[in-house]
């Protein structure tokens, strides 16, 4: 049976029960032809036992036992084993609509896109949110199109930043070398993949369709303080201006300016739900030290000075002047609000 479809699981300290789910949803796919390689990166607990035992009730399965690397070193070891048509992303505490694999593999097949992509739901402790990749109907992309996708990787608002919820020809990303650089290992490295990617497209595809549900933890590295995470963060940033300067793309000084803008949002959460998340348990003397070094940090001195705010909400531009003017007291304030805004979601 010829795979179509290799899904690439990372796994890492992921909840019980939202692994099983994730599993699950991939085992029972309407599409069969699918292989699914899961990684246990180096977890702590069971999760590797786990991801074993469902492995002997399903063929299609592969695992991975490693050492933790990091989420684009798993990424790229599952790669590695990949023998569909096509791969694709996702992570261990998410899950996807039975009929996914299905609906995207006939996209591609269809449209003969190199890549092809969808909406989220985003799924919180008391509801859901539809993320909208695209705001019109099902749509080609070819070309000159494919740049303005690059562009759009880095806008804030654009949603195709992240590497789930995409369908990629599995040649197409051999031939162009294009990998997770592991050592970004996590933080923004999506972006950095997805920056990457939108170099090399020269054909994909919007499919108007909600089959991705992204499962948010108020707990995520994304949504908590870690000075290392920042820091990584950065590393990516500074990796994509270096990949900015090397790329095709015929107005490399608008993709910076892009860039830079994208960093403005870090900037923002860096202090509400970073260094000023009620999580953080350093004095408020240690955050207040940690956020000015962050400020001075060159990179972000140049988006600080070099980027466009016109976009940016109000709030925003709020925080940024709160910032700027070492007003930190305020901004530890609203990193409280913050979190009960989120838990009343």
């Amino acid at each position: 049976m010829a795979v179509k479809i290799s899904v690439l699981v990372p796994v890492y300290k992921t909840k019980e029960e939202y692994l099983r789910r994730c599993i699950e949803s991939l085992c029972s796919q309407t599409l069969k032809e699918i292989q699914i390689i899961l990684v246990d990166d180096g977890s702590p607990d069971d999760r590797g036992r786990i991801c074993d035992q469902y492995a002997e009730t399903d063929r299609r399965i592969l695992v991975i036992h490693q050492n933790n690397k990091g989420l684009a070193a798993a990424r790229n070891a599952a790669f590695d084993r990949a023998e569909g048509k096509y791969v694709m992303f996702i992570d261990g505490d998410d899950y996807l609509e039975e009929n996914a694999c299905e609906e995207v593999y006939r996209a591609a097949e269809d449209t003969k896109a190199e890549v092809v992509f969808w909406d989220i739901l985003v799924d919180y402790p008391h509801g859901f949110r539809l993320q909208k990749t695209m705001p019109q109907d099902s749509a080609v992309f070819e070309g000159a199109e494919c740049r303005k996708l690059q562009e759009r990787v880095l806008d804030f608002n654009g949603k195709i930043a992240q590497v789930f919820a995409k369908l990629i020809r599995r040649d197409f990303l051999v031939q162009n070398h294009i990998r997770h650089v592991e050592e970004l290992r996590q933080g923004a490295e999506g972006i950095v993949f997805c920056l990457c990617l939108f170099e090399y497209t020269r054909s994909a595809y919007y499919l108007n369709k909600t089959l991705n549900h992204y499962v948010y933890h108020e707990g995520s590295i994304s949504h908590s303080y870690s000075e290392e995470n920042i820091r990584c963060i950065v590393r990516c940033f500074e990796y994509m201006e270096e990949f900015i300067s090397r790329s095709s793309h015929p107005d490399r000084q608008r993709l910076r300016n892009l860039l830079y803008t994208r960093l403005l949002y870090v900037v923002v959460t860096t202090g509400i739900t970073g260094y000023f998340n009620p999580d953080n348990q350093e004095s408020f003397r240690e955050k207040c030290r940690g956020y000015s070094d962050f400020l001075k940090i060159p990179i972000v001195k140049k988006a600080l000075w070099e980027a466009s705010r016109k976009k940016l909400t109000m709030q925003r531009k709020v925080v940024l002047f709160l910032a700027e003017t070492h007003r930190f007291r305020i901004i530890a304030i609203l990193g409280k609000l913050r979190r009960l805004q989120l838990r009343l979601r």
